[in-house]
């Protein structure tokens, strides 16, 4: 009987320690741990694709203006915390508006602790 009752102690004691060694599967902190999310101290990522102006439709009933974005870049730092964004964009033609033609528009975005920055490049 003591035999049986000390390997079911042994073994409940091995099925506790390795359940406290590694995170449920499924869980946010499995994926942390999977990842070494805690470990990333920036990120960048860049595209290309459209961008509509929020609240910019010239009435109500059309839809927002769209833009050609050309050239899109993020990079963001977790331990400054800063950020830049860079894009490069340019007004679809649109043949139901009356525009002037559209030009290329670049512009660089800085954000940091103590605020914002949107800067034109040439």
């Amino acid at each position: 009987m003591t035999r049986d009752s000390v390997l079911i102690f042994g073994l409940a004691a091995a099925l506790v320690a390795s359940s406290a060694c590694s995170k449920p599967a499924g869980t946010l902190d499995a994926a942390v741990e999977s990842l070494n999310a805690n470990d990333v101290k920036s990120i960048e990522y860049s595209g290309t694709g459209k961008w509509f102006q929020f609240g910019q439709a010239p009435n109500p009933s059309q839809p927002w203006p769209q833009f050609d974005v050309s050239s899109y870049t993020a990079a963001i730092d977790y331990q400054a915390p800063a950020a830049r964004v860079q894009m490069t964009r340019g007004q679809t033609i649109d043949p139901a508006r009356t525009r002037p033609t559209p030009v290329e528009q670049r512009a660089d975005q800085f954000i940091n602790a103590h605020g914002w920055m949107r800067v034109p490049r040439s």
